[in-house]
């Protein structure tokens, strides 16, 4: 009968590779925030439309134009729905920028 074979021992005290924790991350238990651009008749539409581009990121230029004409006619238009910490940075950021925004759960 043959032999088993046997596999290599690793030698005493040798360090072990440590698994990696996995982080797992769950879009849809974080509860969503909606930034919104109040309207108001003081704004200058290049205004809200650069200050939207330069902080919203992937925001063009056409939906901002879209989000501001909205915010004039109607009186308020989301902005963008985000993680609430993103929510509370982008408010602040349009903010700095004389723009009236308020954030509020989706």
């Amino acid at each position: 009968m043959p032999e088993p074979v046997r596999e290599p021992q690793a030698e005493s005290g040798a360090a072990r590779a440590k698994p990696k924790t996995k982080r797992v991350t769950d879009t849809e238990f974080v509860p969503m925030w909606k930034v919104i651009l109040l309207g108001d008749e003081e704004y200058k539409e290049k205004h809200v439309v650069e200050s939207l581009v330069k902080t919203i990121p992937k925001m063009d230029k056409e939906e901002a134009r879209r989000i501001y004409k909205e915010a004039q006619a109607l009186g308020e238009s989301v902005v963008t729905v985000v993680a609430q910490e993103h929510a509370e940075f982008y408010a602040t950021m349009l903010r700095r920028c004389s723009l009236y925004v308020r954030i509020e759960p989706e």
